[in-house]
């Protein structure tokens, strides 16, 4: 949900941003394709990859790397850094759906039926990333946008795959049979 967030920030921030550094549509519009054609041109070259080999690290990677793009978007210096930041969070958001796809939601955990995820009207994690951003930006300003940072991070940390516990010996390998030492 909060690759969501951070991915249907911009949009919300985009009349502060026009205003801000002086942007025309035509500039506007640029940092919206900037986001979605980084998203959407890595993101199967990530499928790839994790198709062959999965790496649950991309979850919290993708969350975090999203969350601080999105963050990093009302402190850029000039228009150059306002895109890379944009960018960089398209990239997170890259790396974040093909290892989220692969994992079934809870209602699909719990037995429900399958293909159910999605809706005509939305599912509540797309409806929310919009008045998520609206809120903060139009409370606080574009420095409100940064604010975004703290639900990537909460996630990130929630998806961080368990670590190997050290000291008690349960990681060690097997010993070896049928060699000489």
């Amino acid at each position: 949900m909060c690759n969501d967030i951070a991915q249907g920030a911009l949009p919300a921030m985009l009349p502060f941003l026009k205003e801000r550094y002086a942007l025309s549509y035509a500039a506007a519009g640029t940092l919206l394709m900037a986001a979605h054609l980084t998203s959407s041109v890595i993101q199967p070259l990530f499928g790839y990859v994790t198709d062959r080999r999965p790496f649950p690290i991309l979850l919290p990677l993708g969350c975090a790397i999203s969350g601080v793009g999105i963050a990093l978007v009302p402190l850029s210096p000039s228009f150059g850094w306002l895109v890379a930041f944009v960018m960089f969070s398209g990239l997170g958001t890259a790396a974040f759906h093909p290892e989220g796809s692969r994992r079934p939601p809870a209602s699909r955990r719990s037995g429900a039926q399958r293909g159910c995820r999605s809706s005509p009207w939305g599912e509540p994690r797309v409806r929310h990333r919009l008045p998520a951003a609206i809120f903060l930006v139009s409370r606080y300003g574009l420095p409100g946008a940064s604010g975004l940072l703290l639900p990537a991070a909460v996630a990130a940390l929630l998806l961080l795959p368990p670590c190997p516990s050290s000291g008690d010996g349960s990681n060690r390998h097997p010993p070896l049979r049928g060699r000489a030492r």
